[in-house]
């Protein structure tokens, strides 16, 4: 189970990084984009494992923890696809 979550975190974060320079036409925008995705992404990264130790700490259980990744997962595979299915990011 912990082979795959690190390589679906991997996989993700490499098709994340392609969609910056993918879904953008200027080098401007692109620039924009990934400064605001990484920021954002950036922290959820740094929140999450005191988040889920926090969740374990208090329930005992790691059901909850795995539970929360697995909806977590399920948003980051529709944001994929939303972005996917949109042109470009920044309008004309």
């Amino acid at each position: 189970m912990a082979i795959l979550i690190g390589m679906a975190g991997g996989m993700s974060f490499n098709l994340a990084i392609d969609f910056f320079s993918l879904k953008t036409r200027q080098p401007q925008e692109t620039v924009a984009i990934s400064n605001m995705a990484q920021a954002i992404g950036y922290f959820f990264a740094a929140a999450g494992p005191l988040t889920f130790g926090f969740l374990h700490a208090h329930l005992h259980s790691w059901t909850v923890v795995i539970g929360l990744v697995i909806i977590l997962a399920a948003g980051l595979l529709v944001a994929g696809w939303l972005v996917d299915t949109k042109g470009y990011l920044v309008a004309d």
